[in-house]
């Protein structure tokens, strides 16, 4: 950690000398720099012991890092002179403190000496390229449980470009950058190699917070403040990585795009970008409409920085990335693993008002289990806390329209839920790992496929015995219906623009003619305003999506939810086949009832006051009834015995539950 001690700096003459070569984002306060050159300034050194730390958000995160009951005590990372020395002469020629340059500097197109290809620094070669995907190479011989072991060494090649990396949730993506990739480059720069430095990307800021806690519990580097609203990580006096979102940089293109290219490229002279929950550029678009700022953004530094994007659920992008030709083939990784800590699965079915299922599943629920509730609206998480009070925590984004609820400390910290039950929006649907072995049940309403995968991968098992039941929310016919229709409006509404942009305006007429055009225009995001030219501007990966979207909501209603459901989510992540979600009483029924043969009347009228389904929608053929009660994981067999009466030979058909 950093020591800022009152004395004069030996190799420096004034505070001026001395602040120059200070690494650049140490010191940017404004009395900081007064103090230093007043002569009242610091030497950098290693002292834990003496030493407090700075943190970000004021040290307020350092609620969700585990308790020193829980945390081993780490060794002293010792000072080694032989080490220190290997480090300034590496910081040397490329850690200089510079003033900003004028809006206008030039520095697209330009590699930095950072950048340059030596002979002993093939990363930042253009012309290094990663040797064939390891998921090629070895899945035939081995089957990889962990990112760092299907990419092995490949990072140390991987040159200017994108790098896909896609990999269920729980496979270590995140610890390739903060182990492997972090080790690298302190080793690197202990040799005296030039310095790599790192740019990571988050989606949501519970997820930088919970990248800033590994970081501590792995390095314990000291935070300072980068003068920019971001953190800059100093290990071993080093700043070899920064913890950014990507909104602040949508922030800085919409108002400094010029500043924002700069510090990328010659401010901090990134080697890599690592774009975290890379599906943001797709998933968020719904509602923010300058992620097509931070997509483009990204692009345009692939040209000269490697990029790295890792989702679980990257919609179309990656696709999209190999046919455009950016994405190489040798560096796209696929990891699928299954949720094996995943034992049950229910479907249940509701209009979108009635939270009847729901509240019933919560209530039969142990009182020594918990459950994490995925809603879909602010509203419904006030629904929520009127029934339930304070025995649960309601989480939503601090940008919400209404504004946030609970904080993200008061509902997950130390990884565990603070209470039996947390209900969430999509706000915590990545971002956050819950590692709490009395998180039994995760309840979905979502039915967004990707949304779904990454909402079921929030609970981390702590071993083969930590294991938990999902159930997800059927969307109702005319649920589906609507959202097809909503999504061909948006869709026309930016065709219609398309062809205006190239000279016709009557479709754009027709649109602005429309009873809706004003929701539509407010509800598409694809097209954005740019105040400053007066124009609509169109954001690319909000078409993607939307066109996404409507695809998998018109196999939904072609082929049904179930059909959909199974290619898209089950068949990729779960071990165990879904049923559909009986209540304690048809449940009890069927448990009973298991292998008794009854009479079609018998069984109809028993599964009518189970609450199946009404008597006028009780199926009369076996065939029928045989497919209702598959979905609930029950079958049915007929068997008929004939009997005389009398001179007469009666037949009688007898239906029998049987367990699938």
């Amino acid at each position: 950690m950093l020591n800022f001690s009152k004395k004069k700096c030996n190799d420096c003459s004034n505070g001026n000398s001395f602040l120059k070569n200070l690494p650049p984002g140490i010191i940017r306060s404004k009395a900081m720099q007064i103090r230093i050159k007043k002569g009242d300034y610091s030497i950098m050194v290693k002292n834990i012991e003496e030493t407090e730390s700075h943190y970000p958000f004021h040290g307020s995160y350092k609620g969700l890092l585990p308790s020193d009951d829980n945390v081993k005590e780490k060794p002293e990372r010792q000072s080694n002179q032989d080490r220190a020395d290997a480090m300034r002469h590496a910081i040397a020629p490329i850690m200089k403190f510079e003033e900003p340059p004028a809006k206008q500097i030039e520095v697209v197109g330009k590699t930095s000496d950072a950048l340059a290809p030596t002979d002993t620094d093939p990363i930042g070669s253009p012309v290094a390229e990663a040797k064939p995907c390891a998921a090629v190479q070895e899945n035939a011989q081995k089957d990889p449980q962990w990112i760092a072991d299907l990419i092995g060494d490949d990072f140390k090649m991987w040159g200017p470009g994108l790098v896909a990396i896609e990999a269920s949730t729980g496979t270590g993506k995140t610890s390739l950058v903060l182990n492997q990739m972090l080790d690298w480059a302190e080793e690197r720069a202990c040799k005296g190699l030039p310095i790599k430095r790192t740019l990571v990307l988050c989606n949501r800021v519970p997820l930088k917070v919970d990248i800033l806690r590994k970081l501590d519990i792995k390095k314990q580097p000291t935070f300072v403040p980068d003068g920019f609203g971001g953190w800059t990580c100093i290990i071993d006096e080093l700043q070899l990585i920064h913890i950014q979102t990507y909104q602040y940089y949508e922030t800085l293109l919409l108002n400094d795009p010029e500043k924002a290219k700069w510090l990328v490229q010659d401010y901090y002279r990134y080697d890599c970008i690592v774009c975290d929950e890379a599906h943001y550029f797709f998933d968020d678009s719904g509602h923010n409409e300058n992620t097509g700022l931070s997509y483009e953004f990204i692009l345009q530094m692939s040209k000269t920085i490697t990029v790295i994007a890792m989702t679980a659920t990257p919609g179309d992008m990656f696709e999209l990335w190999r046919s455009e030709g950016r994405l190489k083939p040798q560096r796209y990784y696929l990891l699928q693993k299954k949720a094996e800590y995943i034992k049950k699965v229910y479907v249940y079915k509701s209009k979108k008002a009635d939270k009847t299922a729901l509240l019933e599943i919560l209530r039969n629920i142990p009182q020594n289990e918990k459950a994490l509730v995925q809603v879909n609206s602010r509203q419904e998480l006030i629904d929520m806390r009127a029934v339930f009070g304070d025995t649960a925590s309601y989480y939503c984004s601090s940008n919400n329209a209404g504004g946030a609820l609970d904080k993200v400390e008061d509902c997950v910290k130390n990884e565990k839920l603070q209470k039996r039950i947390l209900f969430t929006t999509e706000a915590l649907y990545n971002g956050i790992d819950i590692k709490d072995k009395t998180l039994r049940h995760i309840l979905i309403e979502s039915a967004v496929p990707r949304k779904i995968i990454q909402m079921q991968g929030r609970k981390r098992p702590l071993n083969t015995e930590d294991v938990c039941t999902v159930y997800y929310k059927e969307p109702t016919a005319g649920e589906i219906g609507q959202g097809v229709r909503k999504a061909k409006e948006d869709i026309e509404y930016v065709e219609a623009y398309k062809v205006k942009r190239d000279g016709d305006n009557s479709k754009w007429e027709e649109q602005r003619r429309k009873s809706n055009y004003w929701k539509i225009s407010k509800r598409c995001t694809a097209l954005v305003q740019n105040i400053d030219k007066g124009t609509l501007e169109l954001n690319d990966m909000a078409v993607h999506r939307m066109e996404y979207d409507l695809s998998t909501l018109q196999d939904m209603q072609e082929r049904g939810y179930w059909a959909t459901m199974r290619d898209m989510v089950w068949d990729k992540t779960l071990c165990v086949t879904p049923v559909r979600y009986a209540s304690p009483a048809l449940q009890q029924f069927f448990d009973s009832n298991v292998d008794i043969q009854m009479s079609k009347k018998e069984l109809q009228d028993g599964l009518s006051q189970a609450g199946l389904c009404s008597k006028a929608k009780m199926p009369k053929s076996p065939s029928s009834m045989k497919k209702m009660l598959e979905e609930y994981g029950v079958t049915i067999e007929t068997k008929t015995k004939n009997s005389r009466v009398g001179n007469k030979v009666r037949t009688t058909t007898y239906w029998t539950l049987k367990k699938m």
